[in-house]
């Protein structure tokens, strides 16, 4: 699991509020901080996942990406993590692709406004512990290999044995890789919106 902070240090001419008027200056910086990683922030970052890749509604919440560390005005430091674990394909499946339809195709979309036809294919209920995805979804994109074929390298770096050489479960990109490429390039947009609410609320406590 990966973490990006938000913290004081990157909130520019607030130093001489913290001298003037400390305790209401440590509560505006929490309160800006947490913004930033469960509003704000957050919502900025999952925009950007979003349009990046093809994750389901609601996909980017709770255990897989959220808030991890909230501030206080004795600790001005927040966090957001993102879970490491891989994304089964299957949740990027077109809707309506049957289960179990071992001689056919399925199509996929990772990339947003890009799809894949994968030749082979079908979904596959799984049983408990078949599969590398990081939550209980109980269905995998399976894909049957033949002898000597190898696997195109985005999906053999992602892939388990649902039948060891034969048949193999294939992943997409999980939460946190594609966090960590948005974070890198969101990091100046969020510290100018926490920034901005920590005068807001400056002003309104002062």
């Amino acid at each position: 699991m990966s973490s990006v902070s938000v913290d004081i240090e990157g909130l520019t001419d607030a130093e001489s509020y913290f001298k003037n008027f400390p305790k209401v200056t440590a509560q505006a910086a929490a309160i800006a901080i947490n913004y930033a990683v469960s509003r704000g922030g957050l919502k900025m970052l999952q925009d950007e996942m979003l349009g990046q890749v093809n994750f389901p509604s609601g996909y980017l919440s709770g255990d897989r990406f959220g808030p991890s560390e909230f501030a206080s005005p004795t600790k001005l430091e927040g966090a957001v993590k993102a879970r490491k674990r891989a994304t089964s394909l299957a949740r990027f499946a077109a809707p309506g692709t049957p289960l179990g339809r071992t001689n056919g195709s399925v199509q996929v979309r990772v990339k947003t406004g890009r799809s894949t036809t994968l030749r082979n294919a079908w979904l596959v209920r799984l049983r408990k512990g078949a599969s590398l995805t990081e939550d209980n979804y109980n269905v995998g994109l399976a894909v049957r290999v033949g002898k000597g074929e190898r696997l195109a390298k985005k999906y053999s770096e992602h892939r388990s044995w649902l039948v060891p050489g034969a048949i193999a479960l294939l992943y997409g990109p999980s939460v946190d890789q594609v966090f960590k490429d948005v974070a890198e390039v969101q990091s100046s947009r969020i510290l100018d919106m926490t920034s901005a609410e920590f005068f807001r609320q400056l002003e309104r406590l002062l």
